[in-house]
């Protein structure tokens, strides 16, 4: 999927000098091999998040240190749906980690026809980079990012929860996920 619209317009927004301590955070985890895997950015509505997850992403860019990112709008449920995700973020290491591309066609991942978030996340993410080696040394953590977990479909919110406090433990230690979304029970709870 084609973020470059929501990435230009977000990072329009953010002023220079600001929301520093956000990216300073994430670099010292990305950097840290004993950090958790997942970093939870977390704010009320219209507090800025998804502006500091497209100019983290641009940052990130500079560096070579993502390797894919899906934003989420609750004004278009269909690329919010989980498959529809987990295909996007498969596309785009396809494209940035070297071998990952053949592994995923060794391991059947594009023929996957199944509607079970855990499935396919196994099928289309884990598995293939399980196959492949780590593009630069184990402490150097290539990131995923996912904007706006808040605003996914409400009936695909839970499996994708489910899938972050079960599955993510999966995936090798280079690999490491930011998240946003806004202070919501259900999300709190899972993360």
């Amino acid at each position: 999927l084609d973020f470059s619209a929501i990435i230009v317009d977000k990072r329009g927004r953010h002023l220079q000098g600001t929301r520093e301590w956000v990216f300073d955070a994430v670099e010292k985890w990305r950097e840290d091999p004993k950090s958790a895997k997942l970093f939870w950015l977390v704010g009320g509505g219209g507090t800025g998040k998804s502006v500091a997850a497209a100019e983290l992403l641009a940052r990130l860019l500079d560096k070579e240190n993502v390797a894919a990112w899906h934003f989420c709008k609750h004004t278009e449920p269909a690329r919010s749906a989980p498959a529809a995700l987990l295909c996007s973020l498969a596309g785009m290491l396809c494209a940035t980690v070297d071998g990952f591309e053949e592994a995923l066609r060794e391991g059947g991942g594009g023929d996957n026809a199944t509607d079970k978030v855990d499935e396919l996340f196994e099928a289309l993410v884990a598995r293939p980079l399980r196959s492949v080696e780590a593009p630069r040394g184990a402490d150097d953590a290539l990131v995923l990012i996912v904007d706006a977990l808040d605003e996914l479909p409400r009936d695909a919110l839970q499996p994708v929860l489910s899938l972050l406090a079960t599955e993510l433990k999966t995936l090798p230690p280079w690999i490491k996920l930011v998240v946003t979304s806004r202070d919501e029970a259900q999300i709190k709870a899972a993360l």
